[in-house]
């Protein structure tokens, strides 16, 4: 189906009412084959939705599809050091669940997310 609605001219970057767009929803589910088809047409990985978060917030499970969202957003530009608008920053987020995702927080280190982040509201 996404390729015949991206044949057909359908927008990568497409955002809903809470701005998420089909790579959020594609990496939320771990599909990292639909994140492929769509960074194959040139889906901007460092969009944010209406909360300022961006794709990695939506990559932020521990299974291995969801590793492979991830590792295909990094490679594809997504912000390292995304921070949405209440303040949490991505690898803080992380960082919470670390016993589930360790593997997502070590494959962040490695694209240079800054270690000594903290919420920029609360501190």
């Amino acid at each position: 189906l996404i390729d015949f609605l991206l044949s057909k001219g359908a927008k990568p970057n497409v955002q809903d009412t809470q701005g998420q767009t089909p790579a959020m929803l594609a990496a939320e589910r771990g599909n990292h084959i639909i994140m492929t088809k769509l960074i194959q047409k040139q889906a901007d990985m460092r969009l944010l939705d209406a909360e300022g978060r961006g794709v990695l917030f939506y990559c932020n499970y521990p299974t291995k599809n969801h590793m492979r969202c991830l590792q295909l957003a990094l490679k594809n530009q997504a912000d390292v050091n995304n921070v949405s608008t209440n303040g949490d920053h991505i690898f803080q987020v992380m960082c919470e669940k670390a016993h589930e995702v360790t593997p997502l927080c070590l494959i962040m280190l490695d694209a240079g997310v800054d270690p000594n982040t903290a919420n920029q509201k609360t501190g």
